[in-house]
This record gives C-alpha cells, sequence and structure tokens, in this order.
C-alpha cells in the first residue's frame, strides 16, 4: 500500500490554468530543429552585428537594438510560454490559489504559509502606518519652517521700514 504525501498538489511544471494560452503548445517543431534554429540565429546575430559595425557604429547599434529586442520577445523555448505575460499568468494564478485557500497538501507547509502571508501583511500595514507618520511629520515640519521664515522676514521688514 502506498501512501501519497502530495494529496491534491500537481507539480509546477505540468500546472497549466485554463486561462493561459496554450495554442502555441500546438504548432511547435521538434527540440532539435528548436535548438539548430536557436544556433542559426545566434550564428547569424553575431556576423550581422559585427558586419554592421564594420560599416558604421550607428549601424552596429542599430542592428544589436533590433536583434536583441526580437531575441527577447521569443522566450518561449519549447512552447513552455515562459513569455513576460505568460510568467505573469501564472503568477496572477498562484496568487488567485493562495488567496482561495488552495491547499499544497502538506498540512505543515500550509499552517507556515498562511502564517508566513498573514506577518507580510501586518508588516505591510505596519509600513504603510509608519510612511504615513513620516509624511505627517515632514509636511508639520516644513509648515512649522515656512511660518518661522514669513515671521522673521515680516519682523525684517518692519525692522528696515523703521530705520
Amino acid at each position: 500500500m502506498t501512501m501519497s504525501t502530495q494529496g491534491d498538489y500537481q507539480p509546477f511544471t505540468n500546472d497549466r490554468s485554463p486561462h493561459m494560452d496554450t495554442s502555441a503548445d500546438d504548432h511547435n517543431p521538434p527540440l532539435p530543429v528548436q535548438i539548430l534554429s536557436i544556433i542559426g540565429f545566434g550564428v547569424f546575430s553575431i556576423v550581422g552585428v559585427a558586419l554592421a559595425f564594420d560599416a558604421h557604429w550607428i549601424a552596429g547599434l542599430a542592428v544589436a537594438a533590433i536583434i536583441t529586442s526580437t531575441w527577447a520577445g521569443n522566450r518561449t523555448f519549447g512552447g513552455k510560454g515562459y513569455s513576460k505575460k505568460a510568467r505573469a499568468q501564472k503568477v496572477a494564478a498562484v496568487v488567485h490559489n493562495v488567496k482561495a485557500g488552495a491547499t499544497s497538501g502538506n498540512a505543515s507547509f500550509d499552517a507556515y504559509r498562511e502564517d508566513m502571508i498573514s506577518r507580510l501583511e501586518q508588516e505591510s500595514r505596519d509600513f504603510d502606518a509608519f510612511l504615513i507618520r513620516l509624511r505627517d511629520a515632514r509636511d508639520s515640519s516644513e509648515f512649522d519652517q515656512f511660518m518661522t521664515d514669513r515671521v522673521n522676514a515680516s519682523k525684517q521688514a518692519n525692522t528696515t521700514s523703521e530705520s
């Protein structure tokens, strides 16, 4: 008889939220083709930037910027959806699950997580209150300084007019 300690926990790699776009998974080429295309793109990029720098330094910077932006936008290796949008959606799904009270299947970890979340929320509220008190103190000191300067300016104007 085997006992599972994972409960309803699913490994993170297989965690696909229903609201995430999975259409990219349907049309991915095989892994060797993806690897060769990445290597080919890297070689093309290096040669292209070198030739552009050889022509003129501004052209080299422009080509490097274009290739960098193209490379940065292509972070979906293997169709796993690791683009910025997919990462943001995955984080939002995890946060939603935590707020909805989803369990990991480990009671000790769930208790620790709940305790940590409540402590972080309390620290956040305390810090926000501290910032409000700090702003109020700064505003008060600035106002006091303004009033002192105003009184000094009026005293100076009175002594100047009496002379």
